[in-house]
C-alpha cells in the first residue's frame, strides 16, 4: 500500500480574495527488495524506517502465546507474508515461528544474534551475527539447516580504536537494487551487493 501524503490546500488571502493556493504532490512509497506482502519484513517496517504498519487491528487478537529460547532476545522480530515470525536470540539461533507460536524453522550461527533480519523477495533473509558474519539464508523449511546458507560476508575494515570485535549490531536495510546496508560494532558501515560481494565500506 502506498503511503500518500494528505492533500491539504494552502491558501493565501488578500483583501478577501484567494491570492494563491497549493496542493502538495503525492509522496511515492520507498521501494525495496524485501518480501512482497510481508506485513513487517524488516526492522521498523520499511525502507524509510517509518515503524508504521498498514494493518489496523479491529479485534483484541487471539489468546497470547510465548516461546522460550535458550537465552535472551535483544532484537525485534520480523513477519513474513505467510505469517512466519523470525526473531534472533542470544543462544546464537534465528528462529522461525508459526502464528501459533510453534517453531517451524531454525538457523544457528556462531554467536549472539541481536539484530533483526530482513526478509528478501526471493525466499531468503539477511541476518547479522556476533560471529562477524552477515548471512544470506533460505527460509525454505524443507532445506536442511546446514544447506540454507547462500553466502556469508565478513567485515573488511579493521575495528576502530577501543573496539575488540566486529559484530553486526545494526539491523540490515535493503535498497531498491537489492544492495544491503548494515553497520557493525567495529565502526564500519557497509553496502553489500545481492551476490554477497562488497559494494563499498566506510569508517
Amino acid at each position: 500500500m502506498k503511503m500518500i501524503a494528505a492533500a491539504i490546500a494552502v491558501v493565501g488571502v488578500t483583501a478577501g480574495s484567494v491570492a494563491w493556493s497549493q496542493t502538495p504532490q503525492q509522496t511515492p512509497a520507498a521501494q525495496s527488495k524485501t518480501e512482497p506482502g510481508a506485513p513487517w519484513p524488516t526492522m521498523r517496517h520499511d525502507l524509510r524506517n517509518t515503524g508504521a504498519s498498514e494493518i489496523r487491528g479491529l479485534d483484541p487478537g487471539t489468546k497470547p502465546w510465548s516461546f522460550q529460547t535458550g537465552k535472551g532476545i535483544f532484537s525485534t522480530p520480523v513477519i513474513a507474508a505467510d505469517g512466519t515470525i523470525y526473531v534472533g536470540s542470544a543462544d546464537h539461533n534465528l528462529y522461525g515461528l508459526s502464528e501459533e507460536g510453534e517453531e517451524v524453522w531454525r538457523f544457528e550461527t556462531g554467536e549472539i544474534i541481536d539484530t533483526a533480519p530482513a526478509l528478501l523477495d526471493d525466499d531468503t533473509l539477511i541476518i547479522g551475527s556476533g560471529d562477524e558474519n552477515m548471512y544470506k539464508v533460505s527460509t525454505d523449511p524443507a532445506i536442511p539447516s546446514h544447506q540454507r546458507v547462500v553466502w556469508t560476508f565478513k567485515p573488511t575494515l579493521p575495528t576502530v580504536e577501543g573496539q575488540l570485535v566486529n559484530w553486526w549490531e545494526g539491523s540490515p536495510n535493503v535498497g531498491p537494487d537489492g544492495v544491503i546496508y548494515q553497520g557493525n560494532t567495529g565502526g564500519g558501515a557497509y553496502a553489500v551487493n545481492p551476490d554477497g560481494t562488497e559494494k563499498w565500506a566506510y569508517q
